[in-house]
């Protein structure tokens, strides 16, 4: 579920999913810095998200959670 609805979002954001059946995703940010911006925009938003080297690994264990991360990357920019 997380993987088909942040898909759509990989142009608009600058990055590109790897496809999980887990409760999280990874995000690879091809636009150096991408990565640190969107994790500082979703920890302020509340969203579990770690940061390494252009990429977000981002866990959403509810659906509430889940929810709540599709907002706040639909919203950013």
């Amino acid at each position: 579920q997380m993987y088909t609805e942040i898909k759509p979002l990989e142009d608009k954001l600058g990055f590109k999913i790897n496809k999980s059946h887990a409760n999280f995703v990874y995000l690879r940010f091809t636009e150096e810095g991408g990565a640190r911006k969107v994790h500082s925009f979703l920890k302020e938003k509340g969203i579990s998200v770690r940061y390494s080297q252009n990429t977000l690994r981002i866990t959403a264990g509810t659906k509430n959670e889940a929810e709540a991360l599709y907002t706040a990357l639909r919203s950013y920019r």
